[in-house]
């Protein structure tokens, strides 16, 4: 049994060169065309998309500063063991621990959320939001920051 021929038209060569044969539907011609396979362009990045990534990328840099800051009001508050000396109650109080807690949570939802939502706009090509969005989540970390540095100054 044999395989059914090809319709008539254009083929690459079966002889493996970069040209092209016309096959009339029963035999090869002797016709001949240079084969130029269809280039497919190299995807390039737009500005947009690159206005995204270091937006995303400064977004991260506000969270590490984030975790650094809520690490260093944690910290040790007397390093010369000023209070233990002195018999004095130092605790700077609850309300560094709770602002921690509300600075780490914050991060954590601003992150999943401008993941989330700079994924969505990027499938539906939707440049403007993919650049909004970390745009936002950037002045809400530095919201965070600020909240953070006014509270550990009390």
């Amino acid at each position: 049994m044999t395989a059914p021929l090809p319709p008539p038209g254009w083929y690459p060569d079966p002889g493996g060169a970069n040209i092209q044969r016309y096959f009339d539907g029963t035999k090869w011609t002797d016709r001949l065309a240079p084969f130029n396979p269809p280039e497919t362009p190299a995807p390039r990045m737009s500005s947009g998309n690159a206005a995204t990534i270091v937006l995303v990328a400064l977004h991260a840099v506000l969270v590490f500063f984030t975790l650094l800051l809520i690490f260093f009001l944690l910290g040790d508050t007397d390093p010369h063991d000023q209070c233990r000396i002195h018999n004095l109650h130092c605790d700077r109080g609850p309300h560094i621990r709770e602002a921690a807690l509300i600075g780490v949570v914050a991060s954590a939802a601003l992150i999943i959320l401008e993941l989330v939502l700079v994924t969505f706009a990027y499938l539906r090509k939707r440049q403007r939001r993919s650049f909004a969005v970390p745009l936002l989540c950037c002045i809400g970390q530095f919201i965070i920051i600020c909240a953070l540095v006014i509270t550990g100054g009390e």
